[in-house]
């Protein structure tokens, strides 16, 4: 069970993480297990879900409600502040090269944009920006080593950036949702239908090709 729930927080679908938080009678006692690099289950979520989505927010929410050390090191040092920070560089050497090449200015801003919120989360709720990895650096200081140097970020910008994505994608889903009741019942259901089968078809391949998630 310790290695499925490290390899579901690397799934690009919450289903099977929810289902292990969730039903897992032991789950407590496996909540803050490390694998071989001494990395925890949030350490892994922090790594692969920085770019994070609203649906995924409960995972990360039901992590620190069964007892996820937010604050917890590896075998380097590193705590999932680092680790997101980490997705943010490897995720800014995959952006620039094409963000450059459509014109587009200033690409670390751009992919600072989608990786703020989750920061932000981890540290509103709790995540210590002073504890240091082995090789003596705190993560807000490799973040800001690649922004301009009229771009440097603290905490309280990253937790800005937290509540206001958090009060956006929340009034979008309620937006969403209000439509959805103003609809006739059979546009309604034929749209959950099709939607179904999208899903349905689409797991399907992924089952078949199986998943590949860069880091």
């Amino acid at each position: 069970m310790k290695n499925e729930i490290h390899q579901s927080m690397k799934d690009s679908s919450i289903k099977n993480a929810l289902n292990i938080l969730n039903n897992t009678r032991n789950v407590y006692s496996i909540i803050n297990s490390k694998d071989e690099h001494g990395m925890t289950p949030l350490h892994i979520f922090a790594l692969y879900h920085c770019f994070l989505k609203i649906e995924e927010l409960e995972v990360a929410n039901l992590l620190l409600e069964k007892g996820s050390d937010i604050n917890a090191v590896d075998n380097i040092g590193c705590t999932s502040l680092h680790f997101g920070v980490t997705k943010f560089t490897n995720m800014l050497d995959l952006a620039r090269q094409a963000l450059i090449d459509n014109k587009f200015q200033n690409p670390e801003l751009i992919v600072l944009q989608r990786c703020a919120p989750f920061l932000g989360w981890l540290i509103d709720n709790g995540a210590r920006t002073d504890i240091r990895s082995k090789q003596n650096v705190a993560a807000l200081e490799v973040l800001n080593y690649y922004l301009p140097e009229n771009a440097k970020v603290n905490e309280e910008y990253l937790v800005d950036a937290y509540k206001n994505w958090a009060k956006n994608n929340i009034m979008q889903q309620q937006a969403d949702t209000q439509e959805s009741k103003n609809l006739p019942k059979y546009v309604y259901d034929n749209h959950q239908n099709s939607h179904a089968k999208r899903l349905q078809n689409r797991e399907s391949q992924e089952e078949k090709k199986g998943c590949c998630i860069m880091m």
